[in-house]
């Protein structure tokens, strides 16, 4: 079984900038036999967004999209995987009440 990580946001793309999100979850998928075939860092670009997560899922079992701030008000992460996908967003109840506020 194969994983993509794309690392989602501008910030990450500075210089001295480090991000360490995908170097964790290489380290936690190889400990459960996952190797992780492809990392990369994608500008806060829905389009870019969409075609990495697009090409990643072609070549890969598993897709993990991490951001380097959080979600935030303006992510345009949902967008870009939900066009991508042809899927429509909805809310879920019973997964936001999980959510600290």
């Amino acid at each position: 079984m194969t994983a993509a990580i794309l690392a989602i946001g501008d910030e990450l793309l500075v210089p001295g900038r480090v991000e360490t999100n995908s170097v964790f979850l290489t380290d936690e998928l190889a400990r459960s036999g996952i190797r992780v075939s492809y990392r990369a860092v994608v500008g806060d670009d829905e389009e870019a967004i969409a075609d990495a997560t697009l090409s990643a899922l072609v070549r890969n079992d598993l897709v993990f999209l991490t951001g380097g701030l959080g979600p935030t008000l303006d992510d345009r992460t949902r967008d870009a995987v939900s066009k991508a996908l042809e899927l429509e967003m909805s809310h879920d109840e019973s997964i936001l009440r999980l959510c600290p506020k």
